[in-house]
């Protein structure tokens, strides 16, 4: 009988330690992750920064990540890490920016109360943070826009808007991973401001990218091609007057742009070099 019960008392003071553990455990991850009032929501994300496509430059601190709309805001530790306390439930416009690097703006991101709210860059797909992109000390100037017939050897022949210019610095292959964006308009007063293009197209280093006829890279002078019929579908017809504007870019991921804006629907690029070359005009055929 003494066996038993002693049996007993230990199992209790078993219990007591186990249950005594539990508690100490529960009590320090509520410590550690905190979950938000009702109501409100925790928002938590990563911001990286590259000079280009997958050259990144840390360290990451000192991103400034804006609720906009709110005053609710915050920056990035030098891991590109970002906390954002007691934001009410809700969808909002987040603005991620630093001096020196392209903004990029997240559209309708939903934040729901009672726990936390991970924004990412794209949230259906697996890249889990945002990525800012250096403005590059590319310049570009524009010496000449023609729209002719040409034959590349591996197509039949089409008509092109073709640019041609100079690069400083040069030559194009000497930067790291630079590009070229060329804006395109019916006004004379293109840029890359919204409003002022009717699209723009992009190529990178060593031809690669958006245009399909070929970049020189070997001096400092680029030869840039749009087809006509990529010219067609943004709306430019025969007869119609076309604006060209280039400007230097860091190298993208495709499709190039530093966001995506569902109002206008297109990328959008910011971190392109803003000393733009001068406008030139040519008439479509």
């Amino acid at each position: 009988m003494f066996y038993v019960l002693e049996r007993i008392i230990v199992m209790s003071k078993f219990t007591k330690c186990l249950l005594l553990f539990v508690a100490v455990v529960v009590f320090n991850s509520c410590k550690t992750q905190p979950t938000a009032p009702a109501g409100t929501a925790t928002i938590i994300g990563r911001v990286l920064l590259a000079q280009s496509y997958f050259q990144y430059t840390p360290a990451y601190g000192g991103i400034n990540v804006t609720i906009e709309g709110t005053n609710f805001s915050g920056l990035t530790d030098d891991s590109g890490y970002y906390t954002i306390n007691s934001v009410p439930t809700g969808t909002y416009n987040v603005l991620f920016s630093k001096s020196g690097y392209g903004d990029v703006r997240l559209f309708s991101m939903s934040v729901t109360g009672g726990g936390n709210a991970p924004v990412y860059f794209h949230p259906t797909q697996y890249n889990t943070y945002t990525m800012l992109y250096k403005i590059p000390n590319i310049v570009t100037s524009l010496r000449e826009v023609e729209i002719k017939d040409t034959t590349l050897p591996t197509e039949e022949q089409i008509t092109y808007l073709i640019a041609k210019g100079n690069i400083s610095p040069g030559p194009l292959m000497n930067q790291l991973y630079g590009g070229i964006a060329v804006y395109v308009s019916h006004s004379s007063d293109v840029s890359n401001l919204l409003g002022h293009y009717a699209t723009f197209f992009y190529d990178g280093e060593l031809g690669l990218g958006y245009a399909n006829y070929p970049i020189d890279t070997t001096t400092e002078s680029f030869i840039f091609g749009i087809p006509q019929y990529n010219l067609t579908s943004a709306g430019f017809n025969s007869g119609d007057s076309i604006y060209v504007a280039t400007y230097g870019a860091p190298l993208y991921n495709y499709p190039p742009g530093d966001y995506y804006d569902p109002a206008i629907q297109q990328n959008v690029l910011t971190s392109i070099n803003q000393m733009h070359s001068a406008v030139i005009g040519a008439r479509m055929p």
